[in-house]
């Protein structure tokens, strides 16, 4: 996907806003079909800018009315956290190149009406909260003038079907279908202590995959809804990362790629389920950007805080770095994309650190993670 061209930032005036108002307003079946439909539902202008909506728009957005809304755009309407970084707003940033809702209204703005999935972080009164929307933009000329209809229908349960039916159950189905040949195999006649020995240690990675797989789920549903428990010990970095590296010893994308670890030890006060969890996510994103052959490096270091590093060769394409957290975004077809975002979520809202990487086709790809010291 490449990154969309920015569209005009000169707004419609006060008195302008009114008047397209009072042409819908002319139009009373207008206001009730809005109201009637089961999903959120707007009336946009020329300049992109609110003139009617629906209730359920205006309740989602905490607003008392409409008159709350008109002028507004979309993004600061559902108060996306891009949407104030500059003083034009809404479709303004380098984060709006990549924005769907921006691309099907200004693909509908041509006279086609457009679908498309916008993925956002929205400012909440507990804090910055994902969303998924399906938007769907249809031009409409009204009393002389261009409107558009908008739609928008929260999807983030259908993407997270789509999560467990593409990839979570396929991928417990495989593990489980590699433990029956193990199986088999230890029962046949002739093997030898050394190979007996691998087999095992191979099912018992599987089966540990496995129960991975089913819990990821939970695990994520407990962790946005700020049910996650925290168990803080002092632990060794190191022990973090050869104890996850490890964990991932025989997991597919490990096969014919190596995990190098390197950097000093420091002892940190942290909870090592979670900070393993956060590693195996990097780890598993790297391994999956890395060529068979390759290699990713794993490392810490420890200054005022510890900080994880997780490096692959190669740089990411622009518009993959503007949405590498968000919520289901992912390269590598639909049902994925929670790893990093999972990643991002545990460290920074229950282990109080941070997530951040740097990617570039000299230095290649970097994942940080940075946790307090004991």
């Amino acid at each position: 996907m490449k990154l969309f061209p920015l569209p005009p930032t000169k707004r419609a005036g006060a008195e302008e806003i009114k008047a397209q108002s009072e042409i819908l307003d002319a139009i009373p079946p207008l206001q009730r079909i809005l109201n009637a439909l089961p999903t959120i539902a707007l009336v946009l202008n020329r300049e992109r800018q609110v003139v009617l909506a629906n209730q359920r728009l205006i309740e989602f957005a905490g607003a008392t009315g409409i008159d709350d809304l008109c002028g507004f755009r979309p993004g600061e309407v559902l108060h996306c956290i891009h949407a104030t970084e500059t003083d034009a707003g809404c479709g303004s940033t380098e984060h709006c190149t990549v924005c769907g809702a921006l691309q099907a209204i200004v693909t509908a703005q041509f006279g086609v009406a457009q679908t498309q999935v916008c993925r956002l972080l929205r400012h909440t009164g507990a804090g910055e909260e994902p969303l998924e929307l399906e938007i769907s933009a249809c031009p409409v000329e009204i009393g002389g003038n261009q409107f558009l209809i908008v739609c928008a229908s929260d999807i983030g349960g259908h993407l997270r079907r789509e999560w467990l039916e593409n990839w979570v159950l396929p991928e417990a189905v495989e593990l489980a279908l590699e433990m029956e040949v193990l199986a088999a195999t230890l029962s046949a006649p002739g093997m030898q202590p050394e190979g007996r020995q691998r087999v095992t240690a191979r099912m018992a990675a599987a089966s540990r995959s496995i129960a991975t797989l089913m819990r990821e789920h939970a695990e994520l549903a407990a962790a946005e809804s700020g049910d996650q428990v925290v168990v803080r010990r002092s632990v060794s970095a190191l022990d973090i990362l050869r104890d996850t590296a490890r964990e991932l010893e025989y997991h597919p994308l490990a096969d014919q790629r190596r995990i190098r670890i390197e950097g000093e030890d420091a002892s940190l006060e942290t909870d090592p389920v979670l900070a393993g969890r956060v590693i195996e996510k990097l780890l598993l994103n790297a391994l999956e950007a890395t060529p068979v052959g390759g290699a990713i490096t794993v490392g810490c270091q420890a200054a005022e805080r510890v900080e994880f590093r997780v490096r692959n060769e190669g740089e990411m394409p622009r518009e993959v770095q503007l949405q590498v957290f968000r919520r289901s975004f992912s390269t590598k077809g639909r049902g994925r994309g929670y790893g990093t975002y999972y990643a991002k979520l545990v460290a920074e809202r229950y282990l109080g650190g941070t997530v951040s990487f740097q990617s570039s086709a000299a230095e290649g790809t970097t994942f940080s993670v940075s946790l307090a010291l004991a």
